[in-house]
């Protein structure tokens, strides 16, 4: 069973979409991108007849996502200003590829998809002498699709949403 791993180098291409479709580019800026976790929270309780307390999903906890940038252009800056002032939905998209952990030779197309709010814009909020500066932008991510290869996750809770390979799994 291959293991992929995301190769975070200058050949992944990092964009911005505005709330009307319209591309940012931050191909070369993006050092670090952190993507969402889904995490399904649990409350423990006791039933009639159960032997003990028992772990039980309710709803899943709110996501967020953050990307470190080294630079930034006029066009991205303008972007991400505007909609955490208008109250608009950003899309960030990163494609690169995803090497075999096991077999350095096999690699796949990966993208990541994630849409929501800018809730951080901490654009130069620390700059020290001699240092580059680092500039980062935090997102709450409404959705999210990952694709690695042929298989595409695609997760929007508010729509009761968990698609894999176009077939939604949301049971409950």
């Amino acid at each position: 069973m291959a293991v992929i791993e995301f190769l975070m180098d200058e050949g992944v291409d990092v964009k911005l979409l505005d709330y009307l479709g319209n591309p940012a580019d931050a191909k070369g800026m993006a050092t670090e991108i952190t993507p969402p976790e889904q995490t399904l929270n649990m409350e423990t309780d006791l039933r009639i007849g159960e032997g003990g307390e028992v772990n039980r999903p309710t709803t899943y906890a709110a996501m967020e996502c953050s990307m470190t940038l080294k630079g930034i252009s006029n066009q991205f800056w303008e972007f991400t200003s505007t909609a955490q002032a208008q109250r608009k939905e950003l899309t960030i998209q990163v494609t690169g590829k995803g090497q075999d952990r096991y077999d350095s030779t096999s690699t796949v197309d990966v993208k990541l998809v994630m849409k929501g709010y800018v809730m951080r814009n901490a654009f130069y909020s620390s700059i020290s002498a001699g240092e580059k500066s680092e500039l980062e932008l935090s997102m709450g991510v409404n959705s999210i699709t990952q694709q690695i290869g042929s298989t595409t996750v695609t997760f929007e809770p508010a729509l009761k949403k968990y698609e894999i390979n176009g077939v939604n799994q949301w049971a409950w």
